[in-house]
């Protein structure tokens, strides 16, 4: 059960009237993660709550106030319900139709939460302003990795993509992420090996899922949610499933763990991993390598 410190903020995440309150919201969920994972919280337990803080403050008043009215649709981690300290907050900003915005007034919350030590997707990759018909029009003519971003924002954005018939660009684009082949010396990774938690472990599983959700209709951008619509719909079988997920919850904990030791790099050297947690990077990468292949054989020619 989650400590009373934190069910309290994130009571109040959603009430944040101005910036000012927006920012000590904001701090003090860092503050708080960090405890938490000292106090050896589960990872299944703090996501979420991170994830919902997160997306309540960027819900509130204060966003809607500093920004003239856009609203902002979380995409991305946030979106997914699954971000980590390390995560890019990005976001689909909607303006009202007819609405005439010379430059981007989210530019304000992205800088605010920057000063604070966050990471904001910024342009391309965070779009303009558009009014929600704009946006649906853009998902129909979307692309490539483009389609993720859309995909992810599990609300009216999800909907339009899973209205797709062909979800050949979000196969593609997942595939493109498999873990690279990881040696192993004494049943552990090589220690001159470059390894990434975010790109090499977290990256492929969420991809796998955003295009097996999409492919079983899944209503939710979450992650296990995919996987376990996905079984059912037997898009994937249930041993993929469960190794997907066992291995996004003991990478979602590594992270974590790296987080709250000050490790802000995406990439790392094996030799700075405990032995136990080179263990744990080279089981799960395998795991993902392995699905990966068969989804591979058994969806593309």
């Amino acid at each position: 059960m989650l400590h009373e410190s934190l069910q309290e903020l994130a009571q109040i995440a959603g009430e944040c009237e101005d910036l000012a309150m927006l920012r000590g919201v904001a701090a003090e969920s860092q503050v708080l993660l960090r405890n938490a994972i000292d106090h050896d919280a589960p990872a299944h337990e703090i996501v979420p709550w991170y994830s919902k803080l997160i997306s309540d403050a960027l819900h509130s008043e204060a966003v809607l106030d500093a920004t003239g009215g856009v609203h902002l649709v979380l995409s991305g981690a946030v979106g997914r319900g699954d971000a980590l300290p390390s995560s890019t907050i990005t976001w689909l900003a909607v303006r009202a139709e007819g609405a005439r915005i010379e430059h981007d007034p989210s530019n304000v919350i992205a800088s605010t939460l920057e000063d604070l030590g966050f990471v904001v997707a910024k342009p391309p990759q965070r779009l303009d302003p558009r009014p929600k018909s704009d946006w649906l029009h853009h998902i129909d003519h979307a692309e490539g990795t483009e389609l993720n971003l859309f995909a992810d924002a599990g609300t009216w954005a999800l909907r339009r993509v899973n209205e797709r018939e062909d979800f050949t660009d979000l196969l593609k684009a997942a595939l493109e992420l498999q873990p690279p082949t990881v040696h192993a010396k004494a049943g552990m990774p090589e220690t001159a090996a470059v390894l990434s938690v975010r790109d090499q472990l977290l990256a492929p599983i969420v991809g796998l899922a955003r295009w097996a959700g999409a492919c079983a209709e899944c209503p939710s951008a979450s992650t296990p949610e995919r996987l376990q619509y996905a079984q059912s719909a037997e898009v994937l079988h249930p041993e993929e499933a469960s190794l997907l997920l066992e291995a996004f919850n003991a990478a979602q904990s590594l992270e974590l763990e790296r987080w709250a030791q000050r490790v802000q790099a995406a990439q790392t050297a094996p030799s700075s991993l405990t032995a136990i947690q080179r263990s744990i990077f080279g089981a799960s990468a395998r795991s993902v390598a392995d699905v990966m292949r068969a989804v591979a054989g058994r969806h593309t020619r």
